[in-house]
């Protein structure tokens, strides 16, 4: 299915780029739309099984900046499934051009237990048919030595209804651990996030980085050493031009 996305100035950051952060949520956005065509909403999850729907891997592809006032047609296929996940793929059109790419593997999860939904009792759920399965979305391997970046306090309007840290808040630390946000914009052209284990609030996110063979790491524990989430960032070389930059060309 087709959804439409305007991307206007207040979304933009000081680069003139949508944050990678406001794209996945409005990727996510239609993730939801298309559970609910699947007849698998959180609405009907949580009356019949007691489940809700969670991110498990995310992979953000930039191929072209996404600029202020751009009308981006995000397509996204039927689902694909993979094991016990839902890989969801998202691409963002601007007219034949392709800017951006999301893929995203959803695990269906009860609400209690936080265990995984056996596909089998997903079956009766399912409205529409699913396509083939492509390619599957590999772990992050982590560099064996990582330095401690920042130690992160986790606040309760940094979670959602499910009770745990929300994605967006992931990839706002992983952006600026990597160096997104630095005196010079280098767009991300790859990020992926294996999210592994939920931050709750008043935990602290522990976040760790490193540099090896031109790819940036980062990755969240918790204080008794469990890993929370990895993660692994690819910028572009070339600086992007500032928003200044982006208002000037269109002003001409």
């Amino acid at each position: 299915m087709d959804y439409q996305a305007h991307f206007q100035m207040s979304t933009t950051d000081l680069f003139g780029c949508v944050s990678p952060w406001l794209l996945l949520q409005e990727v996510n956005d239609c993730t939801g739309y298309e559970f609910e065509a699947d007849g698998v909403g959180i609405v009907r999850m949580i009356n019949e099984l007691g489940a809700t729907w969670m991110m498990g891997q995310m992979v953000m592809e930039n191929f072209e900046p996404i600029q202020p006032g751009m009308e981006v047609r995000i397509n996204m296929p039927p689902r694909e499934l993979h094991g016990v996940g839902i890989v969801r793929r998202a691409h963002l059109w601007d007219g034949d051009l392709e800017r951006a790419r999301v893929t995203l593997k959803m695990l269906p999860v009860y609400f209690t237990s936080r265990k995984v939904v056996p596909p089998a009792e997903l079956e009766r759920l399912w409205m529409t048919p699913d396509r083939p399965a492509g390619e599957p979305i590999h772990w992050v391997a982590l560099p064996e030595h990582m330095e401690l970046a920042d130690k992160i306090l986790v606040r309760r309007h940094m979670c959602d209804v499910n009770g745990h840290m929300t994605a967006f808040q992931y990839l706002n630390f992983i952006c600026e651990a990597a160096g997104y946000w630095g005196e010079a914009l280098h767009l991300i052209r790859r990020m992926q996030v294996d999210f592994k284990a939920e931050f709750l609030p008043g935990e602290t996110l522990e976040l760790y980085r490193a540099e090896e063979n031109g790819l940036i790491y980062v990755s969240g524990l918790h204080e008794d050493g469990r890993l929370g989430f990895r993660a692994g960032v690819a910028l572009d070389q070339e600086e992007t031009p500032t928003a200044k930059t982006w208002l000037h060309e269109m002003g001409k």
